[in-house]
């Protein structure tokens, strides 16, 4: 017997599965399946069944679910042996792992030997033993189970399947086997953008496999992906190697430098790139050797050291004239922060020899190790500073002490160079005026750490250079002229990874996946991380595991970042506690905004301020560090300050303050989701209620280009507010916000979210019985349906539309609805029909004057043309387009149409016309277009340049395209695209590819109910296969085509497939048939002038002097 885990949760007996009841039965056995031979306690598995309401006989209802549980095990158990399989001990269960296997420990069983092989250079043997541990995956996870618990376990086990993925990647790589691992990278790379180890295992394996531009692309991806969501850049190693492969290195040392031992004793896991983080910046590892007292290495607070103390019996006393002072606190060797310490220690010396005075400010978010790196850079430069090193605490956040006055400071400082003995001046500017002639004789460091303000530090600063001075603060300091400012960021993932291990230890640490989760659940920060390690080295009983769960737990994780002497929370509050009541306000109420950023304009309406009241305050927190402006007004929270200020929030602000703060929010996004609307498609039929009035402060500048730009950068946040609306007894407001979304999702290609929209804001205006909203919001759902290849569904809601712009009189909706619907039977290849409904449309839209709107239906028009084969029509209407769209300086829709004539000049053997409209295209779309139209315009180029003779050039420019559709779930546009990559590999001579492919485009086709892409991919079918010698396939193939292009009225493919067929059945001897086939082609042709019908007419001539010869 065996029990499934990876997928649906079951109990396999011999070949069958038995049912297992869903729910809490499958819960039960996945807790004991997942920890077999380990006992689970009672309270552990009462908790997952039931995580919210026990019942009252919670032990009685468990005992139960486990008698029922091992009925099933003894029906299916054949074994002598009368013993349970799940056995009863003190307070807990436990599930014999002798008597019953689970797929989850085979799995990890195969890695494990896996890691071996690779360890004993066998990499064939692993790259087979991690293909059989990645079938054992059936789908996700524990499927249908819902809850917390069945979330983590998904989300670690689904970490463990990654890390095998990459394993397994980084083997092909060694072996040069570099096109065998992209297809999975390019998965997991779509799943995770920003983890730049799949993009470095990505890149190698496209540049191995001869596929550059692939390779720049994953590197483009991670680089926007990191860029957008954390305002971050690659780190150095993936710069490093996208410039190497730039520069065209060798394959094989790019191989051995990026995954080296990749595998070999590290785990399952992928050993990451070192500086391979989602967030800039270098780590601080801490050397445990280090001697001396105690440091908060983090946050650098001392404990039992002496320089900050406030009388003179606490300082360090060294007098002048005796040895140099070393007063350095034992803060351990820093790793990464190369190019800070770059800044730092090439400018000192410079300085140093100039007029200037050198003095470094350093700042940063709490506990981000600015103490540590202080001392580190103070360290580097102690060899020209021969007067002594200096080190004062002015425990600006020292919680129950009260930061140093700089009169208290001066003293310390000056006893420090003279002695504890001597006197000293009472006054400050006496005190002040002796510790700057103290130094202006001396070459001296001094380091000032946790400093509150510019008032504090002004007096302790040189009057002459000489000395240099390195500052501390969380608090960005100003008013120094000339100092050099280092702001330190929160650690890359490596240096996180290498922190974690350098304190737990590499033994307990293995499994790098595991401690990668566990450094990202610590927002990257050194005092989280440090806190979360020291842990568990504290915790022998505890793993990896254990600490990734606490930390992903309820209500969350700063409760377990913690230890007996120090509080990342704590920390948190030492610098909230400093803010004006004002700014305390702020940082808690600004996490309300949904999203990860939020522009100056929206935190206003969060806090009821006219933004230039508001935006002194996001300063405020923006100058400590409580926020983070990602570029201008614009703004973050660090990740675990943001659950911080939340927390805050629960506890201080009501619910009616919360409610009112959304409301006005809501309100501000309403106006101006309006507004951006208007400008930014004002050809789109606007809403019928009316618009609200935008706010007085516009979140863009009142451009069409800008509003686009916001919609875009705002898409989530505003989804998030139509789901807020809906859920807080505001559903007109969502369907409103939905109306002046459609534009926009429709345009650049959201077919998912317009959908999802377009349907809530249909089910809202049919409640109330307004019928003019009703009817845009069909007509929004219906190109929503079109964009995802719903068609039928499509058809529905514009005709219902229709119906009622009829019913109101409502020409204008009218004349939309007649194009939805031309649309839609355009995609089902209903040429014909689609040209009526267009024609429709366009004598509506002919009375509306608007020579955009016109534009747009003669390339309709024309390229419906196109597919009835009518190609002088169709050059003739989509140039009418063209010029209309180049008088009205339409750029943005111009773009689109020139990519449509140059498709059009295809077909007609136009190659020079079709790449000029081409090269006008393209730069059009990337500038102004959505992906799903630039992706439509290189998948025409792939076109020209298998008609050029280029066919292996397009391959990469297909596979582009493919990927665009796929990921925006245009299905048709995808057919069409792995149509055409079907046909380069045909003339590559590729066939058995070439068969797959258009495999692949008939069966996603007729998925979809596309006609035209199916009947195509039919004909290269038969192509594919009269081309490897299978007569009876290609025949089969060709006669399916037929029937879907007669069916369709598409003359040109169904030309085609007969032209084909008669082709095939000459081949195979069988002449009447070739012949009346041949016949059939030269009947659907019209025109008699046509130079297709005379040449088809000559083919049926010398055919029918073999068919006579034949008989």
């Amino acid at each position: 017997m065996r029990f499934l885990v990876l997928g649906s949760v079951e109990l396999q007996v011999g070949g069958g599965s038995r049912k297992l009841s869903a729910g809490k039965e499958q819960t039960l056995a996945a807790s004991l399946a997942l920890e077999s031979g380990r006992p689970v306690s009672v309270g552990t598995l009462i908790g997952r069944l039931w995580p919210e309401d026990p019942p009252k006989q919670a032990r009685q209802a468990l005992f139960s679910h486990v008698s029922r549980l091992r009925g099933k095990l003894r029906d299916g158990d054949r074994r002598d042996d009368d013993t349970e399989i799940i056995s009863s001990r003190q307070h807990s269960y436990v599930l014999d792992k002798g008597k019953l296997s689970v797929d989850h420990d085979d799995f990890k069983d195969l890695v494990t030997r896996a890691r071996t092989a690779t360890a004993g250079g066998d990499e064939e043997q692993a790259i087979e033993l991690l293909s059989r541990a990645r079938r054992l995956w059936r789908d996700e996870p524990l499927a249908g189970l819902d809850g917390t618990w069945p979330d983590e376990v998904r989300g670690r086990l689904t970490a463990r399947y990654v890390d095998a993925v990459t394993a397994q990647s980084a083997a092909y790589l060694r072996l040069g086997r570099f096109t065998d691992p992209i297809p999975d990278l390019t998965d997991l790379s779509h799943r995770d953008p920003c983890d730049e180890q799949i993009a470095a295992h990505l890149m190698l394996a496209c540049y191995g496999a001869g596929r550059f531009p692939e390779a720049m692309r994953a590197f483009q991806r991670v680089r926007a992906a990191l860029h957008k969501g954390h305002g971050a850049s690659p780190g150095a190693e993936l710069s490093r190697l996208h410039q190497q492969i730039l520069r065209g290195d060798r394959i094989g040392g790019l191989v051995g430098e990026v995954v080296r031992g990749h595998g070999r004793g590290a785990g399952a896991g992928a050993a990451p790139l070192s500086e391979a983080g989602r967030v800039p910046g270098a780590t601080i590892a801490m050397d445990r050797r280090a001697p001396g007292p105690r440091a908060d290495h983090a946050t650098g607070h001392e404990v039992g050291t002496v320089e900050g103390a406030r009388t003179p019996t606490r300082t360090a006393s060294v007098r002048t004239g005796g040895t140099a002072p070393s007063a350095l606190p034992p803060y351990a060797r820093v790793i990464g922060r190369e190019a800070e310490l770059e800044r730092v220690t090439s400018r000192m010396p410079e300085a140093a020899g100039e007029d200037a005075l050198p003095i470094v400010l350093i700042s940063g978010l709490p506990g981000v190790g600015k103490s540590a790196f202080a001392v580190h850079a103070a360290r580097a430069l102690a060899a020209g500073h021969p007067d002594g090193s200096l080190y004062l605490n002015l425990q600006a956040h020292m919680g129950s002490q009260s930061p140093l006055t700089p009169i208290e400071a001066l003293g310390s400082l000056v006893r420090m160079l003279r002695g504890a003995d001597d006197p000293v001046p009472q006054s400050q500017a006496e005190l002040a005026s002796l510790w700057r002639t103290l130094l202006a004789e001396r070459r001296c460091l001094v380091v000032l750490d946790d400093a509150r303000d510019h008032e504090q530090i002004a007096p302790l600063l040189p009057g002459s250079p000489g000395s240099t001075v390195i500052v501390t603060s969380r608090r960005m300091l100003g008013g120094v002229p000339q100092a050099l400012t280092v702001q330190l960021k929160a650690l890359s993932l490596q240096d996180g990874i290498t922190m974690f291990r350098s304190i737990v230890g590499t033994e307990r640490a293995q499994d790098l996946a595991a401690v990668a989760r566990i450094v990202r659940l610590c927002g990257l920060l050194p005092l989280a991380i440090e806190v979360a390690a020291h842990r568990l080295h504290a915790r022998p009983a505890w793993n990896l595991e254990t600490l990734g769960e606490r930390l992903e737990r309820v209500p969350g994780r700063l409760r377990e970042l913690h230890d007996a002497e120090r509080d990342v929370s704590r920390v948190f509050a030492m610098s909230y506690v400093t803010l004006p009541p004002a700014e305390q306000a702020a940082f808690r109420r600004l996490t309300w905004h949904p999203g990860p950023q939020f522009a100056l304009e929206a935190a206003a309406e969060l806090l009821g301020l006219p933004p230039a009241d508001a935006e002194p305050l996001l300063e405020g927190l923006q100058v400590v560090h409580l926020l983070h402006e990602t570029t201008a007004d614009h703004y973050k929270y660090h990740d675990l300050l943001g659950e911080f200020a939340r927390s805050l929030a629960q506890q201080q602000d009501s619910d009616a303050d919360r409610e009112a703060a959304m409301d006005r929010l809501l309100l501000f996004f309403l106006g101006a989701a309006a507004r951006a609307d208007r400008l930014a498609y004002p050809r789109v039929l606007a809403p019928a209620t009316a618009p609200p009035e935008p706010p007085a402060h516009l979140p863009f500048r009142p451009t069409a280009d800008a509003a686009r730009a916001w919609f875009q950068s705002t898409r989530s946040v505003l989804l998030d507010m139509v789901d807020y609306a809906r859920h807080h007894g505001r559903p007109e407001a969502a369907a409103q916000l939905a109306g002046f979304l459609a534009g926009f999702l429709d345009a650049e290609g959201y077919g998912s979210d317009a959908r999802t929209l377009a349907t809530q804001a249909v089910t809202h205006w049919r409640a109330v019985r307004d019928s003019a909203s009703l009817c845009r919001s069909l007509l929004s759902l219906a190109a929503a349906f079109s964009q995802v290849s719903q068609y039928g569904a499509a058809w529905s809601a514009a005709e219902e539309g229709l119906g009622l712009a009829r019913g109101a009189g409502d020409v204008v909706a009218e004349g939309e609805a007649l194009r939805v619907l031309g649309v839609v039977r355009w995609h089902e290849a209903a040429y014909e029909s689609a040209l009526d409904l267009y024609r429709a449309a366009l004598r509506i839209k002919l009375t509306t004057n608007d020579s955009v709107d016109i534009a747009r239906m003669y390339n309709n028009i024309g390229i419906t043309h196109k597919y009835l084969g009518h190609f002088n029509e169709a050059i003739h209407y989509v140039g009418t387009a063209i010029g209309r769209l180049r008088v009205a300086g339409e750029v943005k829709l111009l773009g689109r149409v020139l990519s449509n004539q140059a498709a059009v000049y295809i077909d007609v053997q136009n190659k020079e016309d079709a790449r000029r409209c081409l090269e006008e295209a393209i730069p059009l779309l990337k500038e102004t277009g959505n992906p799903q139209e630039v992706a439509t315009a290189n998948a025409n180029l792939a076109d020209v340049l298998v008609h050029f003779g280029e066919a292996a050039r397009s391959l990469p420019v297909f596979r582009e395209s493919i990927s665009v559709f796929r990921g925006l779930r245009d299905q048709k546009s995808q057919a069409s695209c792995v149509n055409g990559l079907g046909a380069a590999l045909l003339a590559l001579g590729r066939h058995g590819e070439a068969l797959n492919q258009f495999g692949d485009a008939a069966e996603l086709a007729a998925e979809i109910g596309a006609a035209h892409e199916e009947t195509v991919a039919r004909i290269g079918l038969g192509r594919a296969a009269l081309a490897l010698g299978d007569g009876e396939t290609a025949c089969s193939q060709l006669h399916r085509a037929i029937l879907l292009a007669d069916r369709a009225q598409d003359r040109d493919e169904g030309v085609r497939a007969r032209e084909l067929l008669a082709s095939t059945y000459q081949s195979m001897g069988n002449m009447p048939e070739a012949y009346s086939t041949l016949r059939e082609a030269l009947g659907l042709i019209g025109d008699e002038s046509s130079t297709e019908r005379g040449r088809i007419a000559t083919l049926l001539a010398a055919l029918g002097t073999k068919a006579s010869e034949c008989s």
